[in-house]
């Protein structure tokens, strides 16, 4: 049996999917879904945030579509994927950096 995650996603993440071309956008669209069902894709990576006070109940992890990064945190204790940053892969890295450093200090502290 399959279990389903509950997917939260970031307002900006909504922003910024629109404003890109139809098949980017059905891409980013159908790989959040999937999220739901395997939140650890064979595409997906792990990535370390041990400079943030990141509990260690999160798993953030990125998946790569095509020039865009798509980072998110899943808790499995609890049954959720929550989605943070969606950024070109040239942007990626100061988004993720900030967004990480936010929620360490305010939503997950």
């Amino acid at each position: 049996m399959t279990t389903q995650y509950e997917l939260f996603i970031e307002a900006p993440v909504h922003a910024e999917r629109k404003s890109l071309p139809g098949h980017i956008r059905q891409l980013i669209k159908r790989t959040i879904e999937e999220l739901g069902q395997e939140p650890r894709p064979y595409n997906s990576r792990r990535l370390e945030a041990t400079d943030f006070r990141i509990p260690e109940y999160l798993e953030i992890r990125r998946i790569r579509i095509d020039k865009w990064r798509l980072i998110y945190a899943i808790n499995e204790g609890e049954g959720w994927v929550w989605i943070w940053v969606f950024a070109n892969g040239h942007l990626m890295i100061t988004k993720i950096w900030m967004n990480l450093l936010h929620y360490s200090n305010t939503t997950l502290s």
